[in-house]
């Protein structure tokens, strides 16, 4: 049976201005600028700059990204950007899938990785939605010399809930990154979300494979 499942992961930046939205997939619990900044404030963020970046009608397949959510959050830790998206798929349960939320940060496609015509030069690892392998980093930097990503310290608190319905499954993540201010105020970046398998987590695994169509898009984050 297809479940949705709703992620929300917090990523160390700064933002400004806030919004407003409606809309979100068909389930108890809609994805919503306003849900998403009631479940970020339960959990004691201040949110702002809450907007919805990608946003595609269900088509009923397997592993298929139907919204991604961003916001700016603030604690007595710091500054962060969290980002919620909403995903059809089959199973909750397989430790060699993650998703996966590629980021082309300059633009660039000579430049990164290049995956679905983007050069990613950012990747964020949700290991929570399939009980992933646990593994050291979940935030990677891409090396240009050497042609592969290189995982970044986390630094800081770790939350994740995870909480199951009739027709669904939301979960939360918040953890809290060091060493990505770069991803601040980005204009027009090319961002892509995919569910991925990758042998013991490694997104250098040459036999990587991706399940299910990717979600290409461009966004701006919040300053």
């Amino acid at each position: 049976m297809k479940l949705f499942s709703l992620m929300m992961i917090i990523i160390l930046l700064a933002g400004c201005s806030s919004d407003d939205g409606g809309g979100g997939v068909s389930t108890s619990q809609q994805l919503t600028v306003d849900y998403v900044k009631r479940e970020l404030q339960i959990e004691g963020f201040a949110t702002s700059g809450a907007t919805v970046i990608y946003d595609s009608e269900s088509q009923g397949s397997d592993y298929e990204f139907t919204r991604v959510v961003v916001s700016k959050v603030s604690n007595a830790e710091g500054e962060s950007l969290a980002y919620a998206y909403s995903l059809v798929h089959p199973s909750l349960v397989d430790y060699s899938r993650f998703v996966a939320f590629y980021i082309d940060v300059d633009n660039n496609p000579g430049t990164g990785q290049l995956i679905e015509g983007i050069g990613a030069d950012r990747l964020l690892l949700d290991t929570t939605i399939f009980e992933s392998s646990t593994f050291s980093w979940e935030y990677f930097i891409w090396s240009e010399g050497q042609s592969q990503w290189f995982g970044q310290d986390v630094n800081g608190l770790s939350t994740s809930i995870i909480s199951e319905e009739a027709n669904g499954t939301l979960s939360i993540n918040v953890p809290y990154y060091v060493n990505i201010e770069d991803l601040l105020g980005l204009t027009g970046a090319k961002g892509i979300f995919a569910v991925r398998t990758f042998e013991n987590g490694d997104p250098n695994d040459i036999n990587a494979t991706t399940q299910g169509a990717t979600a290409v898009f461009t966004f701006n984050t919040p300053m």
